[in-house]
């Protein structure tokens, strides 16, 4: 995978944005938590794309509540892909001068929708592909900052509603051969490995849609479970 940014200028300026915090962040002593990945975590800023957002302010005042006294950093931008991000780890969103204590990353959400609209019916190339480039990603985390622990989080339920999102076919045994060889990897690489996705399903194995509306996000009581489960593998 090469590591690329996004073409778009508001891209470029948001990300611009999360380089000024992470350099303003490096003047503190350490941080506590580091959070890296696309959308579901921009939402935890109460933003998508970097402008604030009605749906995502129970997500803003669930962060806010929960982490406390914590020294944390989101750096998170909608849309991203692996690529986007590893780009963004190599020039100047990436953890080294920070000291972070603990890192967390969900990536690879928007690689699976963006795979399946491209190439539908080679389930195992896209499952290969979204976990190399996930580990490329962790692997970059551990080079610059060798010293944290690093939380992968599995990919969640995904059943978009959004035109131009919807899967020809179910996800749901793609997205668990992901985070299955998402674990393992975590495993021989000593990363912790936190798997979510469970918390959001009834008992039947079906999305519970009053968490995540759009079949992607979380929200209010959905935002709650995922920093619950997040902050579970942290503590």
């Amino acid at each position: 995978m090469q590591p690329a940014p996004r073409a778009d200028a508001g891209w470029a300026e948001f990300q611009s944005k999360l380089v000024e915090e992470v350099t303003a962040a490096k003047a503190k002593q350490g941080m506590d938590i580091i959070a890296y990945g696309d959308s579901i975590t921009e939402a935890f800023r109460g933003s998508g794309y970097g402008h604030q957002t009605p749906k995502y302010e129970s997500n803003k005042a669930t962060w806010r509540r929960r982490m406390g006294k914590r020294r944390a950093l989101l750096l998170g931008i909608s849309g991203d892909q692996t690529m986007h991000l590893l780009w963004r780890l190599q020039n100047g969103e990436g953890p080294a001068g920070l000291n972070p204590t603990s890192i967390t990353l969900m990536i690879g959400t928007n690689d699976v929708l963006h795979l399946n609209v491209l190439d539908p019916d080679d389930e195992e190339h896209i499952t290969r592909s979204v976990v190399s480039k996930v580990q490329l990603c962790v692997r970059e985390l551990q080079r610059q900052a060798p010293q944290a622990s690093i939380i992968m989080l599995g990919l969640l339920p995904l059943q978009p509603v959004k035109p131009g999102q919807v899967p020809k076919r179910p996800l749901a045994g793609q997205l668990a051969a992901i985070n299955q060889q998402l674990r393992e990897f975590a495993e021989q690489q000593d990363v912790a490995f936190q798997d979510c996705g469970g918390r959001f399903l009834h008992k039947n194995g079906t999305l519970d849609v009053s968490l995540m509306p759009d079949g992607v996000h979380p929200v209010r009581a959905g935002s709650e479970l995922l920093l619950e489960c997040m902050l579970e593998a942290v503590d």
